[in-house]
């Protein structure tokens, strides 16, 4: 079974009465700095009440199987990534994955003190 397929039993699975032809899917996800990363909220319209018991961390093979499948960038290290997975965008029955993925780089910064010792040094021993 395709990705798409099980991604669509897996909404399934905790809304039944999911329309795979005209209701559309939105999961989004976010992560990195100082926690790893979730996929935080699903959202289906037309409206429907969470579904008692149904728990996105209980499909988290499947969500990153998404991504990879979608050869998307994303990383939960540093500054992370944040994104949403949609199916039925615009009535389209496509899967697509958008993600922001950013990075920060951390460094020490030399104590200028340091520098001037070490030439006046070289300086009076040359």
């Amino acid at each position: 079974m395709g990705v798409k397929k099980r991604f669509i039993e897996m909404v399934k699975s905790g809304y039944p009465e999911f329309d795979p032809q005209n209701d559309t899917v939105e999961i989004d996800f976010e992560g990195g700095g100082d926690s790893f990363g979730s996929f935080g909220s699903i959202s289906l319209w037309p409206d429907r009440d969470k579904a008692e018991g149904f728990n996105l961390d209980d499909h988290w093979d499947l969500l990153f199987e998404v991504l990879d499948s979608a050869d998307v960038a994303y990383n939960w290290n540093n500054a992370g990534t944040t994104g949403n997975i949609k199916y039925n965008e615009e009535s389209e029955q496509e899967l697509s994955v958008y993600t922001i993925v950013s990075e920060d780089y951390w460094g020490d910064v030399e104590d200028d003190e340091e520098e001037e010792l070490e030439t006046t040094n070289e300086e009076t021993n040359g």
